[in-house]
């Protein structure tokens, strides 16, 4: 099927964290994704990274970011579960930049932005650190060898304490997450067969079990379109580039390298389609 013009907003992977308020919408194309790619070929293009409308794509690092040194780390994570070390209110405060991107309570009205309210805590805060590291990597001249990067995400992130991270992740997950979209008299989605191979890690219906595994229902459409093509793109080419967008997993990797346009955008649809909760 072809996708004609798509309307986005402030565009990143899994939100914007402390990041203004969403400049007008940009009209920029999404792909054809007609055809399935032959073996060997580049994998599906995806809308131009927001790299290009900068002058320095790394910007000024956010106040209170780590002065950086070719031998910094990252502080090592303290023992306990977010629920008994993260703070609600304070989550609460740290999250109100982020919701005038990803839509009040969370839950966003942009297609290419992922509703966060409602998603696993311990997914959300993995997600802010791997930002978080691509973001002193990129810092230092280095390609990102964490597991996902995108510049507007790893410099927000930049300047979280593991503390934040823990309250903003945990506060998140406590929200509401709007029900999904398919309203209670209608009829049961129902499920592609590839999607029988999603369910072993992302759950029946899109709501895992694992908390390191994100939910699926309910989640915006164009955004899960966009990060399977970003996983495809990251499997036909694991090495990483200065400031380049990549997201990266071993398990999703060979699941996604042999899908389909047609495969991508099923699956897309039908988790879309479910309830959240």
């Amino acid at each position: 099927m072809n996708f004609s013009t798509v309307i986005v907003g402030c565009f990143s992977a899994i939100g914007m964290f402390f990041a203004p308020l969403c400049a007008d919408a940009l009209e920029l194309p999404f792909p054809s994704m007609s055809a399935p790619r032959a073996q060997g070929t580049e994998p599906l293009n995806l809308v131009d990274s927001e790299q290009s409308n900068f002058k320095n794509p790394m910007g000024s690092a956010p106040k209170g970011a780590p002065r950086l040194t070719p031998k910094a780390t990252l502080r090592p994570r303290s023992k306990g579960s977010l629920d008994s070390r993260g703070n609600i209110e304070n989550g609460r405060r740290l999250a109100r930049p982020c919701l005038q991107c990803h839509g009040a309570h969370g839950v966003s009205g942009l297609s290419f932005r992922p509703t966060l309210a409602g998603q696993k805590a311990v997914y959300l805060r993995e997600q802010l650190e791997s930002f978080r590291r691509a973001y002193s990597e990129a810092a230092l001249g280095y390609a990102p060898r964490s597991l996902r990067s995108e510049l507007l995400m790893n410099r927000n992130a930049a300047g979280l304490g593991d503390d934040e991270i823990y309250d903003l992740s945990l506060y998140l997950s406590r929200l509401p997450c709007g029900g999904g979209v398919t309203p209670a008299a209608r009829a049961r989605p129902v499920a592609p067969k590839i999607a029988r191979r999603c369910a072993g890690c992302h759950g029946k219906e899109g709501v895992s079990t694992d908390q390191n595994v994100p939910n699926l229902a309910g989640q915006k459409r164009m955004y899960l379109i966009q990060q399977l093509v970003e996983f495809q793109k990251s499997a036909h080419r694991p090495a990483p580039q200065l400031h380049q967008q990549r997201r990266f997993s071993a398990i999703m990797a060979p699941e996604v390298v042999a899908l389909s346009a047609q495969d991508i955008d099923a699956l897309a649809t039908y988790y879309a389609s479910l309830r959240c909760r």
